[in-house]
């Protein structure tokens, strides 16, 4: 009982030590006055101010960087999005030689139909420094002139007869490998062996196409030897050099057949 009065006591002596400090330092004419005062009369609103006004500083904000900012830019992208990709996109141009342009309706973008060689040869020339000289793309062949790119554009097994009859990973130290690495991409794409597959990852070998020799002139092109243009038993030469053989595996063939027996078969 003494412990909680005394308890008590000492609660009430500090609740009362702001009015004790309050009367031994202050004046006594300030005492009075201060006595005299009383309180001012005011009219709360029906709203906490303190609440709302931070919300409505932050919409207000938001607004304003929307009409100073966000609107223009939306605006701006829609309107090059409009230039790249608006109105009618299923159609060809050309200019011919007399300067004259010429178009034609183009069926309309199926991604599945489109060629995959076609999609990462797009795909490595979108990132392609054109001004660089170090290795060509895996992928295509950029040409600078506009007459060679033509000239290109309608190239045949029969236009590149003059090749030389050699199996191309191991010819010339392999050095066809580095400077025309899309012979040796689209074969890989046409035949579906380690399609996808940049040299740096899966190395080019005659032998793993070997299936192939039959079917895809590519892989008989450069992969003449291997493949057997040269050897008369195959009989891929006598097919013409449109299917792929090249014409100088000619004289091997001719070598070849000299050194078979004649027997009856």
């Amino acid at each position: 009982t003494t412990d909680l009065i005394l308890n008590a006591a000492a609660l009430a002596f500090v609740m009362d030590m702001d009015e004790l400090i309050f009367e031994a330092m202050v004046p006594s004419k300030m005492q009075r006055f201060v006595g005299s005062a009383e309180p001012l009369r005011y009219r709360r609103l029906p709203v906490n101010l303190d609440a709302i006004l931070p919300l409505v500083t932050s919409l207000a904000l938001a607004g304003l960087c929307y009409l100073a900012l966000v609107r223009n830019n939306t605006r701006a992208m829609a309107d090059v999005e409009w230039e790249l990709c608006g109105g009618n996109l299923d159609f060809v141009t050309y200019r011919n030689q007399m300067g004259v342009v010429v178009a034609r309706e183009s069926t309309r973008y199926n991604p599945e139909g489109v060629d995959g060689l076609v999609q990462r040869a797009m795909a490595e020339l979108r990132d392609w420094d054109f001004g660089s000289e170090g290795l060509p793309p895996q992928y295509s062949r950029i040409f600078a002139n506009a007459d060679q790119f033509y000239k290109q554009v309608g190239t045949n097994f029969e236009g590149t007869a003059d090749w030389p009859c050699a199996d191309f990973d191991t010819y010339l130290n392999g050095s066809m490998l580095t400077a025309f690495p899309y012979w040796f991409t689209a074969a890989r794409e046409t035949t579906g062996v380690n399609s996808g597959k940049r040299f740096d990852e899966v190395q080019w070998r005659c032998e793993d196409y070997s299936a192939f020799c039959q079917t895809h002139g590519l892989v008989r092109r450069i992969c003449g030897p291997h493949c057997g243009c040269g050897d008369p038993r195959s009989g891929l030469l006598y097919r013409g050099i449109e299917r792929g053989c090249p014409s100088a595996c000619a004289s091997m063939l001719q070598e070849s057949s000299g050194s078979l027996p004649c027997t009856d078969v």
